[in-house]
């Protein structure tokens, strides 16, 4: 009598080791675009977040200016980054990309950068920014922020 040995045959591994590839490979690809919009959801909560923080600085100087100060800077007037901590910790406002360079958006930037804001005058403010992709009914790409709106 012959008695069938038990176990797996190369092709039967081989084939079982290929499905699971195929599975991780889907997963991986599926949490990439999961991260790139959780990305940008943070984006547009940050943009909303500096927003409110302009206006209620607005709402007690009645002006912008001064909003946002680089360091050993005595004007505001181009795009920088803020460190007026009186309404918002801006220390802690930083783009929530790993590819990110550290470059400041100026609304001319095509790829993800750095918050940018700019205060040209005491009434108006612009806060540059960039979506990897659409998110909260904004498409992807370079955007900026003003008291209308996102523009």
């Amino acid at each position: 009598m012959r008695m069938k040995k038990k176990g797996f045959t190369l092709i039967e591994l081989l084939v079982v080791i290929a499905i699971i590839g195929i599975l991780a490979t889907i997963a991986s690809v599926s949490m990439g675009n999961a991260r790139k919009k959780a990305r940008d959801s943070k984006r547009l909560a940050d943009v909303n977040q500096m927003k409110t923080a302009l206006e209620l600085y607005y709402n007690e100087n009645e002006k912008y200016t001064g909003a946002c100060k680089a360091s050993g800077e005595t004007t505001n007037s181009k795009t920088t980054t803020c460190t007026n901590d009186t309404f918002i910790n801006w220390s802690n406002v930083i783009d929530p990309s790993a590819k990110n360079s550290g470059d400041l958006c100026d609304g001319s930037n095509t790829k993800v950068c750095d918050y940018g804001i700019k205060i040209p005058d005491d009434d108006s403010f612009e806060i540059y920014f960039y979506l990897e992709t659409a998110a909260g009914g904004v498409s992807a790409g370079p955007h900026k922020m003003t008291k209308g709106g996102i523009e």
